[in-house]
């Protein structure tokens, strides 16, 4: 028993209850600033971050965010701008390696990602503007110049092979993440099933968007929107098609050598929507 009268156990779950509550509090607003918002979102948003090439170490050249509050004009991908007072909770490599600014937006009050290549201007809290901003986040957070200024070569896109199995690349992705272990085997396949499907459309994928779907498909985690919508295009899959996809499917679900309950209840589902059997 402590002098207060209390236990030393109450002592304990007091100061945890009220770490808790600070965690839970967003961080201060920083004061005094004109904020231009638009009604919408068009380009910002939560998402996990893809990781950057292994061979290129990128992580450790980011720099490290500390709650640093300031503001930012932003342009989205439409053209439009707004002002945002953020505060950056932590610094992140998108798969083009743009960094990627995580914070907390004091004008719409939630979580947001932003390009740091559609930073246009920041506004420190002592007023001072600065545009362009890399120099901003080299001193900020102790970035490489070549991150802040976004100069590093980008990987390759994929947007020339990547409508040939999207809707694939879906269903499979997430079904090895039906049991909550993605391993590698299983990207693998997944993998090698989208390069055939590319090769069969006479697109076969050069290394460097070998390379840049080996990096997606290690991040990717498919919403129930967009797994949806795969569902949906399968419908009109040719049935060699569908069938090279259950194959896959089945080769994914044995990868790690164990068949899954959630696993095999979504395989089911699969074959059952495309093939009408049980």
């Amino acid at each position: 028993m402590l002098r207060s009268g209390l236990s030393t156990g109450a002592v304990v779950t007091r100061f945890c209850d009220f770490l808790k509550a600070r965690q839970d509090v967003p961080p201060p607003v920083p004061p005094g600033f004109l904020v231009r918002l638009g009604s919408h979102d068009p380009d910002d948003s939560i998402f996990v971050p893809p990781e950057p090439e292994d061979d290129l170490n990128l992580e450790a050249e980011l720099g490290f965010a500390q709650n640093q509050s300031f503001v930012i004009v932003y342009q989205a991908a439409d053209g439009h701008e707004s002002v945002r007072r953020i505060t950056v909770r932590n610094l992140s490599l998108n798969a083009e390696n743009i960094p990627i600014l995580n914070c907390w937006c004091h004008e719409r009050q939630a979580l947001r990602a932003f390009r740091i290549d559609h930073v246009r201007e920041v506004v420190t809290q002592d007023g001072e503007v600065i545009a362009p901003p890399a120099r901003f986040f080299v001193e900020t957070f102790g970035m490489a110049p070549a991150l802040a200024e976004c100069s590093l070569p980008r990987p390759a896109s994929l947007t020339r092979i990547r409508p040939i199995f999207t809707h694939h690349m879906m269903v499979l992705t997430h079904l090895g993440r039906a049991d909550g272990d993605y391993c590698l085997d299983e990207q693998g396949i997944v993998l090698d099933h989208c390069l055939k499907l590319a090769r069969d459309a006479d697109r076969r994928a050069t290394e460097a968007e070998e390379r840049a779907l080996r990096r997606y498909l290690k991040t990717l985690k498919p919403k129930k929107m967009f797994l949806a919508r795969a569902m949906r295009g399968l419908e009109s899959e040719t049935p060699d098609r569908v069938m090279a996809l259950l194959a896959a499917a089945d080769e994914v679900i044995n990868a790690d050598g164990m068949r899954h309950r959630d696993e095999e209840s979504f395989f089911h589902l699969l074959q059952r929507e495309l093939t009408g059997l049980n």
